[in-house]
């Protein structure tokens, strides 16, 4: 089946939709890798975004969440929090849902951070973020993922800039080395708003 072919840039092949049995993507981002929206007629791989990473290990981080504290052992706590339907657990509620499914700040002051406790200590090889699904989403723009054994002595993992934005867009990032860690947080230091922070789900994996 042909290719829908929009442009290529940096290397990258941007294609706009394969509608069966092959992977419907919107653009390669700077030649590293796939960014793929939907596949039509389910004969593919559904995969929002990679850059250059391919997620092969298991999710250790919860996706049935129904409280900041349930199920048990995970714990989810945020700086702040806009409302009790946009609390710290609800991007560990469901992988895949919508708006509903968000975190937001309580204030429009960053930094701002949101946190699990896995109840102990896992390795993370990589991790996603997806943006909230909302018609203005205060998406991250710079942030950092730390790492801790007791929930208040951290060690930063990872470091990130991004200028991808938009709504339900997810995105993949690499542990380099990989770490192990009963607590992780992710501290927003910039939003696309330069105001609130928020995010529709967040996801550790597993090597």
């Amino acid at each position: 089946m042909p290719l829908p072919v929009v442009t290529t840039g940096a290397g990258g092949l941007p294609v706009v939709e394969v509608t069966a049995r092959a992977l419907p993507v919107i653009e390669a981002a700077n030649g590293r890798g796939l960014r793929v929206t939907k596949v039509s007629n389910g004969f593919g791989l559904p995969v929002i975004y990679s850059g250059a990473v391919v997620i092969t290990g298991p999710l250790v981080s919860p996706a049935n969440m129904t409280s900041n504290t349930a199920p048990a052992p995970f714990v989810a706590s945020a700086l702040s929090e806009f409302s009790g339907g946009l609390a710290a657990f609800q991007p560990f509620a469901a992988l895949g849902a919508g708006e509903a499914n968000s975190w937001v700040s309580g204030t429009g002051t960053l930094p701002q951070w949101i946190q699990i406790d896995l109840g102990s200590a896992v390795t993370v090889a990589k991790y996603a973020m997806t943006t909230r699904n909302a018609a203005s989403p205060h998406e991250w723009t710079a942030w950092t993922l730390s790492g801790s054994a007791n929930g208040s002595t951290w060690t930063v993992a990872d470091t990130r800039t991004s200028s991808l934005v938009g709504t339900n867009i997810r995105r993949v990032f690499d542990l380099a080395p990989q770490r192990t860690f009963r607590y992780w947080r992710w501290d927003i230091t910039a939003t696309s708003s330069n105001q609130y922070a928020d995010c529709g789900q967040l996801a550790l994996y597993g090597p």
